[in-house]
Parts: structure tokens; C-alpha cells; sequence
């Protein structure tokens, strides 16, 4: 079974008609033990460790065969070929270097028998958006409760990497009782799992916030907010 999710198309065109496009979702990754288990369910008469054996031997062989520029043809599976990619440019250098890959062609055979077996489920679209488990003001010590006016503090979840260049990625304090959101402008680590950064100056005591980071995923246009729903105080 493999999942699919709809997305807008890409394409103009498409797009004014409403069109979507399908995509995989993530896959799932089988182990070798779990590969030989449903090696032995199609009649292979191969022990376990001789099967994996022979497995991992394919691979070292192929990577010798192909690094003698050699291609191989594999009844079932395909053509497995060495490709050269690279850039020289007229003054003898290499703007982009010269690196080499194992292609894969699956035989016709193999396309046939994967068809007679594939079959689809649509699966609503997985939104990556920033998420917060934490907050630790540096000043007070505390966790998930207080802000200073000023001072650092480390904030722990995931999805947060913000494109600084942009100025609408950024930690922003909401005020709890409404008015414009503040941006925090001064970071000193910015990744996934971890940001450091620091208040802004001129926060009133007693005054509540939540915290939102607004970000968006690699390779998407669509601005997302976390929801994190703790108030916090200026201490």
C-alpha cells in the first residue's frame, strides 16, 4: 500500500483548474532481518545469514564493477551503471566537481510485477509546523513561567529553524490581553530542536505573553505558527 496526499499543482495552468498533484508520503523503511522474512514467505531456500551474506556482497560487488566503469544487468532487478556529473570550465578548473553515482534501472520485468502489486490510499496532507515543549528563562530559572525584560532564554521543540532573512520568521511575543505582536530580533542559536535568544528590553512587569514561532518548512512558501498556549510573565 503505498500513501498519497493531494497538493496543489505546480503548473499554472493546473492550478487554475483546481488541479492537485499526488505525492508519497513518508515510507517506511524495512530492516534486513524484516526484508529476509518476507524473503522466506516467496520460497527462498537460503539460510538467514547466508541470505543476508549474499546480499551484502551484492552491494560490494556492484561498487566494484561500477567503479571499473562497468555497467550490470541483473535478470529481475536491472541495470546497475556508473554516472560521471561535473562542470569544467574553459580555464581547466572545475566549478563543479567531478563526482560519480550508481545508477538504477528497473527491468522491465520488475515494473511489471511491482504494478500487479502496488495498490493506493489518499492520506490528508502531514503540515509541518513549529512545535514548543519548553521554555527556560535564563534570569529567573524557571520553566514554562516567566520573561526578563532584557535576558536570554532557551527555547526547546522542534520544526523551529527560522529564515532570519526573513522578517516574518521569528519568535514573536503575543500579548495576552491583545495589541500587536513583538518580535525578537537577537538570537544566538537558531535550530530545529533548540533556540536561544534574547527578550527584548522596555517589557513591562507583570505584563503576560504567550510565545509563537513562526517559520516555514524547507522547501515550502506557507508561513506556519506554533501553538504553544502557556502565559507567561515578565518577572
Amino acid at each position: 500500500m503505498i500513501n498519497i496526499n493531494l497538493r496543489d499543482a505546480l503548473a499554472e495552468e493546473q492550478r487554475a483548474r483546481g488541479a492537485k498533484i499526488a505525492m508519497t508520503t513518508r515510507v517506511l523503511t524495512l530492516t534486513m532481518d524484516e526484508f529476509y522474512e518476507d524473503l522466506v514467505q516467496h520460497g527462498t531456500t537460503a539460510s538467514k545469514a547466508d541470505a543476508i551474506a549474499v546480499l551484502k556482497n551484492i552491494g560490494t560487488t556492484l561498487a566494484r564493477v561500477c567503479g571499473r566503469g562497468e555497467a550490470v544487468n541483473i535478470d529481475g532487478l536491472g541495470c546497475f551503471a556508473p554516472r560521471a556529473h561535473g562542470v569544467k570550465e574553459r580555464d581547466g578548473t572545475w566549478s563543479k566537481p567531478l563526482t560519480a553515482e550508481i545508477t538504477w534501472t528497473p527491468s522491465i520485468e520488475l515494473n511489471k510485477a511491482f504494478q500487479a502489486n502496488v495498490s493506493f490510499e489518499e492520506r490528508e496532507p502531514i503540515v509541518r509546523r513549529p512545535h514548543i515543549t519548553q521554555v527556560t528563562d535564563a534570569v529567573t530559572r524557571t520553566t514554562n513561567s516567566q520573561l526578563t525584560a532584557g535576558g536570554m532564554i532557551e527555547l526547546k521543540g522542534f520544526n523551529c529553524k527560522m529564515h532570519l532573512l526573513m522578517s516574518d520568521e521569528r519568535v514573536f511575543l503575543i500579548p495576552a490581553e491583545g495589541g500587536d505582536p513583538i518580535p525578537v530580533t537577537l538570537y544566538l542559536q537558531n535550530s530545529p530542536k533548540r533556540i536561544i535568544c534574547q527578550m527584548p528590553d522596555g517589557l513591562q512587569a507583570g505584563d503576560s505573553y504567550r510565545l509563537e514561532v513562526r517559520a516555514r518548512s524547507f522547501r515550502c512558501k506557507t508561513l506556519r505558527s506554533s501553538d504553544f498556549q502557556t502565559i507567561f510573565t515578565i518577572a
